[in-house]
């Protein structure tokens, strides 16, 4: 998993064949159908190439089906009723985002009153602050430049260049998403911006022709038809 480069990812994979766990032929066969046929997904030497801001795992999207089942409270509600329900439960939880991005930016941190923090304090992520603050204390030789990919944060090498040079960081130095929670890259914001309207759209066209049908007929006859047409 922690291979940095394809090449590395099949010696471990072949070593790991070869060794202890290779004597079980299930085994591998399982790993070769079930892991490796996805390694894109899983494997950092693939991730590593990737913008996702350390969300690498799927407990982040558990968290926010737990809270969605809170507001519902019936897994049989109408389709107006999971509307406001879904755009209910996404609100409460950007506030509370937001929330925690104002908290942190009035903490201190020690290590970010000088070069080449200074600037940049107060107006980041608390969080961002301490991966530079860590990734800083590399050498030169150790430094990969990853985080610059997975997270839109200056690496080691140039991190020592700008502390080295006497210079501070700007905000235009970091990606956005460390100063306004926009995690979208800019070639793609706009594909996910179309989406979220469409699909807005969509449910407000489903609910307006629901409210317009009498209460019988919602209940017994349009409701299913509503449902079948929105899983369409």
């Amino acid at each position: 998993m922690e291979a940095t480069t394809p090449h590395a990812m099949i010696e471990e994979w072949e070593n790991f064949k070869n060794g202890f766990w290779g004597r079980n032929s299930k085994l591998i066969e399982y790993l070769d159908r079930e892991c490796l046929e996805h390694k894109e997904k899983w494997a950092c030497a693939y991730t590593n190439n990737i913008f996702h801001i350390g969300n690498t795992s799927t407990n982040r999207v558990e968290s926010a089906h737990s809270t969605l089942k809170a507001w519902l409270n019936t897994s049989t509600g109408g389709v107006d009723t999971l509307f406001l329900s879904w755009h209910a439960s996404i609100g409460g939880q950007v506030i509370e985002i937001r929330k925690e991005l104002e908290t942190c930016r009035t903490k201190t941190f020690k290590g970010a009153y000088g070069p080449p923090y200074g600037v940049i304090r107060g107006s980041v992520s608390l969080y961002a602050l301490e991966l530079m603050f860590v990734e800083g204390k590399k050498t030169p030789s150790e430094c990969d430049c990853v985080i610059g990919r997975t997270h839109g944060l200056p690496c080691s090498c140039r991190i020592n260049s700008f502390k080295g040079a006497g210079d501070h960081f700007q905000i235009t130095h970091l990606a956005p998403f460390w100063s306004t929670l926009d995690y979208a890259n800019p070639h793609d914001a706009r594909r996910f911006e179309d989406n979220d309207a469409n699909d807005l759209q969509i449910f407000h066209d489903l609910v307006a022709e629901v409210c317009r049908r009498g209460p019988s007929i919602k209940r017994e006859k349009q409701q299913p038809q509503m449902l079948q047409v929105c899983i369409e």
